[in-house]
Parts: structure tokens; C-alpha cells; sequence
């Protein structure tokens, strides 16, 4: 059974449950129906209550945690590429292959964040990202900068 199904079969039994107790009511003892054993069942309720509360509030943090964490980690990477291509555009005209293919991840990466369709291998993006680094590796420095960089 799907999640849905799931929800309405837990209702439906708590509904059930409901009415069941409302019908049979008037058939308990008397010291079934006075106020310590009301207040004592309103109690353990609110116990459920809470612990609920507390455990839905504990995942909706680790969630906000981990989106947080993806989040903040998308943003070092696209700010680690930007600073990749400004170092290979200052390097000269030796890096253009190499930031021809670095834009083309850019671009490739860019459309599998739009289109995501929950699948983690892409292996036209890890061609194309083995062809920037095959393509840096290629580049032959000149002076002491492009050494340097």
C-alpha cells in the first residue's frame, strides 16, 4: 500500500475507535467514568501529543539541516567554478579549450538541476568535467605566474 492509502486506513481505525468508545460509554462502571480516570487518560493523551510534536519537530529540523547543507555546498561549488574560469581567463589564451569545457559543464550541470529527475549518476557531466581537469592538465606554462597559477 502507498502512503495515502496508509493515512486513510490509520483514520479510518482512529474514527472507528471513536465512535466504538462513544457507543459503549454508558455501559462502563460508574468509577470507569468519574473524573480521575477522565483526567488520567487526558493526561496520557497529551503525553502522546507531545512526544509527536517533539519527533515531527526533530525531523522537520534534520531536514531543514541537510537542504541547508546541499544548499550552502551548491553555492561553494558554483563559486569554486567561477574562480576556475576567472584563473584559467587570466592564464591566457593557452586555457581557452580548458574554459570552453569548464562553460560546458556549467551548461550541462545547469540543465540537470533544472530537469533533476532523482537519478545520482551522470555520466555526460563527469565526462565533461574529466575534460576540463585532462584539458588544465594539458596546458604547458610559459613564465612564472602561469606557473604559479
Amino acid at each position: 500500500m502507498d502512503e495515502d492509502a496508509w493515512g486513510v486506513v490509520v483514520l479510518a481505525c482512529l474514527l472507528a475507535a471513536s465512535l466504538g468508545s462513544l457507543a459503549i460509554h454508558r455501559r462502563f462502571a460508574s468509577q470507569r467514568r468519574d473524573d480521575e480516570t477522565i483526567n488520567v487518560v487526558r493526561l496520557t493523551a497529551n503525553v502522546f501529543v507531545v512526544m509527536t510534536s517533539l519527533v515531527l519537530g526533530l525531523l522537520i529540523n534534520s531536514a531543514k539541516g541537510t537542504l541547508d547543507s546541499v544548499d550552502r555546498n551548491l553555492h561553494a561549488f558554483a563559486a569554486d567554478l567561477i574562480m576556475l574560469d576567472r584563473w584559467l581567463q587570466h592564464y591566457g589564451s593557452d586555457a581557452d579549450g580548458a574554459r570552453r569545457h569548464l562553460i560546458a559543464y556549467a551548461r550541462h550541470a545547469g540543465r540537470m538541476l533544472h530537469d533533476y529527475q532523482g537519478t545520482a549518476s551522470d555520466r555526460e557531466g563527469e565526462k565533461l568535467l574529466n575534460d576540463v581537469g585532462a584539458s588544465i592538465n594539458a596546458l604547458k606554462p610559459h613564465d612564472a605566474e602561469q606557473r604559479a597559477m
